[in-house]
């Protein structure tokens, strides 16, 4: 069941969050090789994630995502990544 009230609503927002995360970093962060298909997988999942559609599924995989683009990427701001990790993972539970 979906909580009412204001939890219900902090939990829409962090889905838009993690959904609107995942978009941007997958479009910043991968390289251009395929960033079609990580974008259009990110594109998806944040989708779904904005509707509420298998939330849990998508939020698992909007974390393994995220955590690949940690450990791949060779920026060295890596605190953005390791968030939207930590928030993904929040919202699977």
């Amino acid at each position: 069941m979906f909580p009412t009230g204001s939890a219900g609503i902090a939990l829409v927002v962090l889905r838009c969050v993690v959904g609107a995360t995942i978009v941007v970093n997958a479009r910043t962060c991968w390289p251009m090789a395929t960033s079609l298909i990580v974008g259009g997988i990110a594109a998806l999942v944040g989708l779904r994630l904005f509707l509420g559609f298998l939330t849990p599924y998508c939020a698992a995989l909007t974390c393994f995502l995220e955590l690949t683009l940690l450990i791949a990427t060779n920026s060295s701001n890596r605190l953005q990544p390791g968030m939207s990790t930590l928030t993904a993972a929040a919202t699977v539970g």
